[in-house]
Order: C-alpha cells, then sequence, then structure tokens
C-alpha cells in the first residue's frame, strides 16, 4: 500500500513539476523475475527508476541508510533491502537470489555509489553478473538522464529515463561461471546502459573480451 501510495505521489510530480519523459516501456517483461541495472548519478535514481516501471522494484539499498530509524522504516516498507558494499555481502545476495525465485524484480545500481563523472560509467561490480547467470532473469538496463538535478536553485527539471530491451547473456548451464565470463557478463551490462544515456563505459569493461557463443 505505501509502495502505491508513494509511487502515485511522485509521478505526479515528475510528470507535471519535471515534465520527465520515460522511453521503452514495453521492454520490461510484464511477469516474472527481472533484474534491472541502472546507472546512478543521484538520490532521487531508487524513486525515479520505482516510478518509471510498472512493477514493483525491489532496491539493495546501501546497508548506511537502514541505520537510521526513520529511513530503515520506509525502506522497508518499499520493499528494498541492505546490502554491505564495504565487503562481499553474501547476505544480500541470498535475499536477491529469493526475491528473483519468487518472481519478482529485483533493482541494482552496479556502479556501487553515485558517479560524479560525467563521460564513463563507473565499473561494474560482478554480483549482478553471478545473480543473472545463475537465476537466468533478464537483465534489463535502465538508464537516466538529467536525476542530478532534479530539484536545482528552487525549480524542478525536466529529465529522461530510457529502459532498454533485455541485455543478451550466454547461457551456462550446469556449471559455475569462470572470473571472464562473469566480467565480459559486466562488460555487456555496461555496455547496454552507456548506449541508453550517451556515456562511455568503464576503461576496465572496455578491455574485457567477448563470449564467443554471442552474437
Amino acid at each position: 500500500m505505501f509502495y502505491r501510495f508513494a509511487r502515485w505521489l511522485f509521478s505526479l510530480v515528475f510528470r507535471y513539476l519535471c515534465h520527465w519523459t520515460v522511453e521503452g516501456k514495453e521492454n520490461l517483461p510484464t511477469q516474472g523475475p527481472v533484474i534491472i541495472v541502472a546507472n546512478h548519478v543521484s538520490n532521487w535514481d531508487p524513486i525515479v527508476v520505482g516510478v518509471a516501471l510498472d512493477r514493483q522494484v525491489h532496491f539493495m539499498a546501501k546497508e548506511e541508510l537502514f541505520r537510521v530509524p526513520v529511513f530503515r522504516w520506509i525502506l522497508v516498507a518499499l520493499g528494498a533491502f541492505s546490502v554491505d558494499r564495504s565487503r562481499g555481502d553474501l547476505g544480500a545476495i541470498k535475499t536477491a537470489l529469493r526475491l528473483l525465485l519468487q518472481g519478482k524484480v529485483v533493482g541494482m545500481f552496479p556502479e556501487g555509489k553515485r558517479n560524479r563523472s560525467q563521460d564513463l560509467l563507473l565499473p561494474f561490480q560482478s554480483g549482478v553478473a553471478l545473480l543473472a547467470l545463475k537465476t537466468k532473469a533478464p537483465v534489463i538496463p535502465v538508464g537516466i538522464n538529467g536525476s542530478r538535478r532534479i530539484f536545482y536553485r528552487g525549480w524542478f527539471r525536466p529529465f529522461t529515463v530510457r529502459i532498454g530491451p533485455p541485455v543478451k547473456l550466454p547461457d551456462i548451464v550446469g556449471r559455475k561461471p569462470s572470473a571472464g565470463e562473469l566480467a565480459t557478463a559486466v562488460q555487456y551490462m555496461e555496455q547496454a546502459v552507456s548506449s541508453l544515456i550517451g556515456l562511455k563505459p568503464s576503461e576496465k569493461s572496455a578491455n574485457v573480451g567477448t563470449f564467443s557463443d554471442s552474437k
């Protein structure tokens, strides 16, 4: 109930005050597990993605936000769950896996923190690729342009959200993906998001090879 109310409220703000644009809504599967990967430049981004998509998104949010009681209540009410960014958080991965196995939508900002660069994405973390290859859930890239200054100098400003088609990943059956396969899956995700926002993939990703069985 709270999620629906919050989504309705911010949809009014984004539509009538910001005059936002959302493109590619048809690319989001209407049912079944989905992983959302988006760029991250502003604290507005989880709200923006949650309102832009027509299904509830369960966001992986930094643990620090859950230490504030009010924020914790709001985040839990919105279906978010915490991740400790200082280490490989197995608990967060298990929570995301459980949600995906239940057919839900998990939202992630694989850059791991807000990106201050105007030119490059930050390197995506490999956990999102591991989840995608393990669950075979479609990975939907989302590019956000302009959220850094949604409210700036007393004015709401326009911004754009682009939802891309599923990222094509190889079908790895019956075994764990190698480090190279994970790195290349991450590269594909970076390229998909960067193409939606007009930025370059990270320099690290640009040096990774490609899967031989991918087109």
